[in-house]
């Protein structure tokens, strides 16, 4: 499929709320296999923190539903024209954190402590 071709097929899939149909193909699950294996199936920020963990997802630093374009690019060019990365290797958690989203721990419960844990 040409670029031009899968960003309509992208296009039309967000416009009909069928967005989840992009990540069954195989398009997706070709390019996100590609990018587990140049990673290593490490999540790229917890190595970044020293920690090694399994990445289970690949996240896309562009949005595709704001970015449909650069679904299946590995690297974009950012504002200065430096090539980055735009497909990042993730475990469960630290994809969450990347949307800011509420997650507990598939690995195990986490408790909240604050201040006054007695």
């Amino acid at each position: 499929m040409k670029n031009f071709e899968l960003v309509s097929y992208i296009n039309y899939l967000i416009q009909n709320n069928r967005l989840l149909d992009f990540y069954h193909s195989v398009y997706w699950r070709n390019t996100r296999k590609k990018v587990l294996i140049l990673d290593h199936y490490e999540c790229q920020d917890c190595k970044e923190k020293g920690k090694l963990t399994k990445a289970i997802l690949v996240h896309h630093v562009k949005e595709v539903k704001l970015y449909p374009m650069y679904a299946l690019s590995l690297y974009i060019l950012n504002e200065k024209g430096e090539q980055e990365r735009n497909l990042v290797s993730l475990c469960f958690n630290c994809h969450e954190l990347r949307h800011n989203r509420c997650f507990q721990s598939k690995n195990k419960a986490e408790k909240f402590l604050n201040e006054e844990w007695w």
